[in-house]
């Protein structure tokens, strides 16, 4: 199971955006995999994506692919441990869609992250400290 960070989904929706073409042949190699994103993340890139076309693409997308909804960040218990990360990675300036990133792996152990965020591969842990496995090595 691989989930799509932002970045991904806004290079897949966006041919003008500079990681367009690799999330492309990316998508080639991951085509067979179940992908799933969540919430966060789709909040993060309605914001990125304001027009009405490229929202109408966000949504083709996510029914082409297709895309589930991972469940799990509407608890109180979630956004406290999104708090707590944040906090830990605070003099780095993370958002909440990577916060709720790192959560969501450390929940879901087998999970693979989809993103181009260099700060994953270098930085950024879960909360247990370990490294959040990536799609796209």
């Amino acid at each position: 199971m691989i989930l799509l960070d932002t970045n991904i989904l806004k290079a897949l929706v966006d041919p003008r955006d500079g990681q367009a073409g690799r999330a492309q042949a990316d998508l080639e190699k991951f085509g067979n995999q179940r992908l799933v994103t969540i919430a966060p993340v789709l909040v993060e890139c309605s914001y990125l994506l304001p027009a009405g076309f490229q929202r109408r693409r966000l949504d083709a997308l996510l029914t082409e692919l297709p895309v589930d909804i991972l469940p799990g960040c509407e608890t109180r218990e979630f956004w406290e441990e999104v708090i707590r990360w944040l906090l830990k990675y605070e003099s780095h300036e993370p958002d909440a869609a990577d916060a709720s990133i790192a959560v969501i792996s450390g929940e879901h152990r087998k999970l693979k992250i989809w993103t181009y965020d260099n700060e994953f591969r270098t930085t950024w842990r879960r909360l247990d400290g370990s490294r959040i496995p990536l799609a796209s090595e």
